[in-house]
């Protein structure tokens, strides 16, 4: 997001979406000039076609509402936010989106939110927080390891998700082994089964 040259350049790539960040790849001295580097780009952007999902900063930050405010609107196809510790933040972050959507005359629900489970803490809570995905109507993709149980594959799935993305990285155990994957083959041929089952796209 502090890189004006490189968003200019974004259009002429083969991305399928582009994610301008306000977040970890910006210094903090740099971020409100980033803001508005990317509020600039967000027209060429939404020209290509392609979805436009700005990464904000994430809601404990003190820097998400002013991120958002300069972001949000028919331009962008949603926002990815990081650092998400439960489903009150998928709230406040769906609450603040509905408020900015009323305010700009964009239909309710336009902006699309890509949150982001990053902590230990968040991890335990992945379950309730696809339940605040679900109560939010909000269909959903993420990435996944390959040994999620199925239990919790049916919950996600019951509660919007709609695509997984899957490092297999290997079939072969040993390999796996040598890259420290912490993956069994035979827990990951049960996961893509469960999957396909569930009709999870992978």
């Amino acid at each position: 997001g502090n890189r004006p040259d490189m968003l200019a350049m974004a259009t002429r790539s083969a991305a399928h979406a582009f994610v301008p960040d306000l977040e970890d790849s910006v210094p903090p001295a740099e971020k409100e000039a980033a803001r508005g580097t990317v509020a600039d780009a967000l027209a060429s952007l939404a020209a290509s076609g392609r979805p436009v999902i700005p990464r904000v900063n994430s809601l404990e930050s003190g820097l998400f509402e002013l991120d958002v405010d300069a972001v949000a609107g028919t331009q962008i196809a949603g926002i990815s936010v990081g650092k998400i510790r439960g489903a009150d933040d998928i709230r406040r972050v769906d609450s603040r989106l509905a408020s900015i959507e009323g305010q700009r005359g964009v239909p309710t629900g336009t902006i699309g939110i890509l949150p982001w489970i990053e902590t230990a803490a968040a991890l335990t809570r992945a379950a309730e927080i696809a339940k605040g995905l679900g109560k939010l109507g909000i269909i959903w993709s993420c990435n996944s390891r390959a040994n999620v149980p199925f239990e919790y594959l049916k919950i996600f799935k019951d509660n919007g998700l709609r695509l997984l993305l899957v490092g297999y990285e290997s079939g072969n155990q040993e390999i796996l082994n040598n890259i420290k994957k912490g993956v069994r083959v035979d827990i990951a041929q049960e996961f893509t089964k469960n999957c396909k089952k569930l009709g999870i796209i992978i």
